[in-house]
């Protein structure tokens, strides 16, 4: 199944005076208080929280797309897109309606809590009496972490022409189980694998991509190829991973940039 992601684009600068900083509001991530840097913002009624704080917390990976001034995160099961001031979000394909956008707020990149979170599966409650957001995390019934292998692979000058970020499953093994052993062997491996076949394959085409881009007096922006998995459970309670990839569209660079397309199989 092949989605895209298209490219959204607007910028607006606004100051910490058009919305309601409020430092009595706090942010609980399964129980344990959030500490920003800066303050939670709300504005009509919407929780705004800087960028990094909350993805790190959920542990996404992020991607700032400057030429869009736009971002994306990834968990290794869901990859999400804002732009600034764009009421939309792209949510595996899908776009979302936002009551309130990704904005700049004295020079720093807010999105909207609850948004942002519930796209990366997390439940989101608001406490009248304590102001405060509890935000509960997925948890699967087997102990899975997550583990991954990030890679800038650049070219012979030095040039970061990729961002390679593979995430891969690990299931807890407490009974020294040789099935789960291999098992969680052959995932690390497939990881390792599939970081040489982005050199391989991928590079090349990057290559290209990149003398197109200057050719056109365009700046290059290094691609996102991300490959993670998603959990799934049958109805006889059997553990499956659902193979998810994301790399850019090279067919259609030349009419859109950063399109990426998802696939599922």
């Amino acid at each position: 199944m092949k989605k895209m992601f298209l490219p959204i684009a607007a910028v607006l600068v606004i100051s910490a005076a058009g919305a309601s900083a409020s430092s009595q509001v706090q942010v609980f991530i399964d129980g344990e208080l959030l500490n920003t840097q800066y303050a939670p913002v709300i504005e009509n009624d919407t929780t705004l929280i800087p960028m990094r704080d909350i993805f790190e917390a959920l542990g996404a990976k992020i991607q700032w797309i400057d030429d869009e001034k736009a971002v994306m995160a990834y968990d290794g099961t869901n990859i999400l897109k804002l732009a600034i001031d764009s009421n939309v979000m792209i949510l595996n394909s899908q776009q979302t309606e936002l009551a309130v956008p990704a904005k700049l707020i004295d020079e720093k990149t807010y999105v909207p809590l609850r948004a942002v979170s519930e796209g990366l599966n997390a439940e989101v409650l608001w406490e009248e009496e304590t102001r405060s957001v509890k935000i509960n995390t997925p948890k699967n019934e087997h102990n899975i972490s997550k583990n991954s292998i990030e890679e800038e692979i650049s070219d012979e000058e030095g040039n970061v022409l990729i961002n390679a970020h593979i995430t891969y499953p690990q299931l807890e093994n407490t009974d020294n189980s040789e099935g789960i052993a291999a098992l969680n062997e052959h995932y690390e491996n497939y990881a390792k694998k599939k970081i040489t076949e982005i050199k391989n394959v991928y590079l090349p085409i990057a290559q290209q991509m990149k003398q197109e881009k200057e050719a056109n007096s365009e700046k290059y922006t290094p691609v996102l190829i991300y490959f993670g998995y998603d959990t799934v459970y049958d109805k006889f309670n059997k553990l499956s991973f659902v193979e998810l990839e994301s790399r850019d569209m090279v067919e259609l660079e030349v009419l859109c940039k950063n399109i990426i397309e998802i696939e599922s199989r």
